[in-house]
Parts: structure tokens; C-alpha cells; sequence
């Protein structure tokens, strides 16, 4: 039962996000954004329905309820009940629905800012076009080849359990630290992007302190990583050059420079373009990275599993 609630409720999150999302690009067509406010009141439900099958996720954890493949895939009854939370982002399937909670997120609390109040509604209509485009990517993948609640029948006795190399408290601060940066880097890239539709000559100074805040927390998770690989043997020290680690840290550096071009944008209304390409490009290889490490394409001291399942 608990499967089937969270999985409808990615559905439902889905539904209404492309309903939201049809409606804001109507506004933008006829000319009449007035409305656009309302739009965070159906971000908010969005947010509830992706909560609610996280919640599910993490009860079915905590349980050992082996029916999900998840959860017999990443834990065993004997696994301390901490690693066993960090199941949920050991995964493809936990991690990435962790991450759709994480834009979500992002975007509820966007719009109670004071940059998110201050932005003018024509504005604030095409990011919100570009933020339900992104949103709906997401919960896309979620409830499809990503699908966090996939059942075994007959459910196993046990577990596989978790990989023992994962059993380290990296665990629990290295994975979520990177999906929340790469989370946070969505605000400034609908927000840039969204300039295609609507001019909006001040959007830099309003995402400031939002890039920011995605970048410290894609640098913690880089550098809590590199002491990880450090204290495991095997690992290759703090930084391999390994295609893993390296995936995550293509999106750091272009985050880094839009962080720098974004301050001669503020100032001389400068690099008008570039920044836009950079809060752009800076998404686009989050989900790159996300792909390399998580599809086992390449070849990895930091891939694990049958799958080729990766921590980023």
C-alpha cells in the first residue's frame, strides 16, 4: 500500500506541475501575468506530494520492508540505523528522487524571498516557465526509469546490504551536500534563462546570494568528499583525477566562474549573455555529472553495484 501512495503522489506532484506549467506559458502568451503569484501556492502542493513519498521511502528504510528493491538492494536488518537512511541517496532511484525534493524545495522558498517578491510578474512568469519545465524533468525521471518504488515479489528474506566502503559518515553528508548545490543551481538558471522571454535587466542582483549559496554547498560536499576518499583506502588520496570525482567537478567550475562573471555583469551590465549561458551550463552539467556517475558508463573506484551505481 505504502508503494502505491508514493508512487501516486509523484504522479499527482507531476500532474499539477505540467498543469502549472501550461498555464504560466498560456499567461506569457496572452500578455497577462497578474496571476503569477498564485503559481506558489501549487508549488507548495507539489512540494507536500513530493514529500510524501520520501516519507514513504524512508519508513520502508527504517523498516526493512525488502519488498522495495531499494531497500534490498542498499540494506540488511543488521545495518546500524543511520547507514541505513543513507540507503536512500546510495542509490539511483533514492538519490535522484531526493534531489527532485531538493528543486522543489528550492523553489517554494524562492518564492517567499524577498528576491522572489521583488521580481516583476512578467519576470517572475518566465522563471517560473523555466522552473516548471526543470521541475517536470525531474519528477519525469522520478516516476519512470528512476521509479523509487519498484516492488520484489516474492520479497527476499534479506537484504544485500550496504557496500561496505559506504559505510563511513561521508556517507551521510558527501551525497545530500552535492544534490542540494546542484539543487540550488536551478533558481539562477530558470531565472537566467528565463530572460529569453522577458527582459529583466537586475536579475543578477537578485540571484546572488541564491548562487552563492548553491556553490558553498557544491563546494562542502567536494572537499567532505576528497577527505572521504582520503580515509579510504584504495581511493587514491584526496583527488584521483577520477572520472567520478571529476563529474562533480565540471558543474563547480562552471558554477565558479558564473559566480565571478556574474559580479561584472552587476556592475557594468556587462557579459549579458555569458552569464546567462554560464546559470544555464551550470545546470546542464549537474545533470551530466548525475548521468555519469549513476549510469556506470565509465569506469570508477567509486562505482558500486551490478548496475554500475556511482556516488557522485
Amino acid at each position: 500500500m505504502g508503494h502505491l501512495i508514493g508512487f501516486y503522489s509523484l504522479l499527482a506532484g507531476m500532474g499539477i506541475n505540467i498543469l502549472a506549467c501550461a498555464w504560466i506559458a498560456f499567461m506569457l502568451w496572452k500578455g497577462q501575468t497578474n496571476g503569477i503569484r498564485r503559481i506558489t501556492w501549487l508549488q507548495g502542493l507539489v512540494v507536500i506530494l513530493i514529500l510524501i513519498p520520501c516519507i514513504v521511502l524512508v519508513l520502508a528504510l527504517l523498516r526493512h520492508d525488502f519488498s522495495y528493491m531499494v531497500v534490498a538492494d542498499y540494506t540488511d536488518s543488521l545495518l546500524p540505523w543511520a547507514y541505513t537512511l543513507t540507503a536512500f541517496w546510495a542509490g539511483q532511484e533514492g538519490s535522484f528522487l531526493f534531489w527532485t525534493l531538493a528543486v522543489a524545495l528550492f523553489g517554494l522558498v524562492w518564492s517567499f524571498s524577498r528576491a522572489g517578491r521583488q521580481t516583476a510578474e512578467k519576470n517572475a512568469c518566465s522563471f517560473w516557465l523555466m522552473y516548471t519545465l526543470v521541475q517536470a524533468f525531474f519528477l519525469l525521471i522520478a516516476t519512470t526509469v528512476s521509479n523509487a518504488f519498484v516492488q520484489l515479489s516474492p520479497p527476499p528474506a534479506e537484504g544485500n546490504g550496504l557496500n561496505p566502503l559506504l559505510q563511513h559518515p561521508g556517507m551521510v553528508f558527501h551525497p545530500p551536500l552535492l544534490f542540494i548545490g546542484y539543487a540550488g543551481l536551478t533558481v539562477p538558471a530558470a531565472l537566467g534563462l528565463g530572460t529569453l522571454f522577458a527582459a529583466d535587466d537586475d536579475w543578477l542582483v537578485r540571484v546572488r546570494n541564491w548562487t552563492l549559496l548553491a556553490w558553498i554547498f557544491l563546494t562542502a560536499g567536494i572537499v567532505l568528499g576528497a577527505w572521504w576518499s582520503y580515509m579510504e583506502l584504495g581511493w587514491g588520496g584526496y583527488w584521483a583525477w577520477d572520472p567520478v570525482e571529476n563529474a562533480s567537478l565540471i558543474p563547480w567550475l562552471a558554477s565558479s566562474a558564473f559566480v565571478h562573471t556574474a559580479v561584472i555583469g552587476r556592475k557594468g551590465r556587462a557579459l549579458g549573455r555569458t552569464n546567462v549561458a554560464l546559470a544555464g551550463l551550470s545546470l546542464v552539467l549537474c545533470l551530466l555529472a548525475t548521468f555519469v556517475t549513476r549510469s556506470g558508463m565509465l569506469d570508477s573506484l567509486h562505482a558500486f553495484g551490478d548496475h554500475g551505481v556511482g556516488l557522485p
